[in-house]
């Protein structure tokens, strides 16, 4: 095993490395190398994962989830290309719980490799860094009173037209984050809040940083091995171009 990661391990297991940290210390590594890395809580767990990817655009896929390695799933709403999302695999796989880290055996450790996996040593060592994280501007103005009574309009239009039988109609508010907003704390302020949901973080050079949670089921797995799956609502941005 190569020495950086065994100096990595050695520091996760110490009891001062707290969720917080490893989470801090994730998000740290991921901003100043330009990586992707992904964080989520799966519903009704209390255990937090995740994903960080060597590289600062996750690969474009059709998600296939048998055949995909471990990693993490990302579709922005803002981006359709084919039916395509993005998977985040895991050149770095963490289990915040029980501080189980795992090194993709089929990465070589290559010199930049191994300078981030002893970043990500350094970065444990305390918890007072900053949170920084990527940023990206997305072409979205706040939607007024007029705009949503107009979208309403349009969606009942088309429900009554027959195309359709459902539309959840939704608003977008831009707001000034606080000099004092913390990503992190935010994070695990929402998985307290929320233990039925799915709640995740992604944080992409090339697609910004996105913290949500989902209710929704999408596949489940009983003891007797029967799965399930609901059919969900998929967001979509108003094109203006469309009626």
């Amino acid at each position: 095993m190569n020495r950086s990661w065994e100096k990595l391990v050695q520091t996760l297991s110490k009891a001062t490395v707290t969720q917080a940290i490893l989470l801090r210390g994730l998000c740290a590594v991921a901003f100043k190398n330009q990586l992707t890395v992904a964080i989520w809580q799966l519903p009704g767990q209390k255990e937090i994962y995740s994903s960080l990817n060597f590289t600062p655009t996750p690969l474009k896929v059709i998600p296939d989830l048998e055949k995909l390695p471990r990693g993490f799933i990302f579709s922005p709403f803002n981006y359709v290309a084919h039916n395509k999302s993005f998977f985040i695999a895991a050149d770095v796989y963490l289990a915040m719980h029980n501080k189980q880290i795992e090194l993709n055996p089929s990465l070589n450790l290559t010199s930049h490799a191994e300078r981030i996996v002893a970043q990500l040593k350094n970065t444990m060592q305390g918890d007072a860094q900053q949170v920084l994280y990527h940023t990206k501007s997305i072409p979205q103005k706040n939607t007024t009173q007029a705009d949503y009574l107009s979208l309403v309009q349009k969606a009942l239009h088309t429900i009554g037209q027959g195309q359709v039988h459902k539309i959840v109609t939704s608003l977008c508010k831009s707001i000034t984050l606080p000099k004092t907003f913390d990503l992190v704390s935010f994070f695990l302020t929402a998985c307290k809040q929320y233990p039925n949901a799915l709640v995740s973080l992604v944080s992409s050079p090339a697609h910004g940083t996105w913290l949500g949670a989902s209710p929704e089921l999408l596949v489940s797995i009983d003891e007797n091995n029967a799965l399930r799956t609901v059919a969900l609502a998929g967001t979509q941005v108003i094109d203006a171009q469309q009626d």
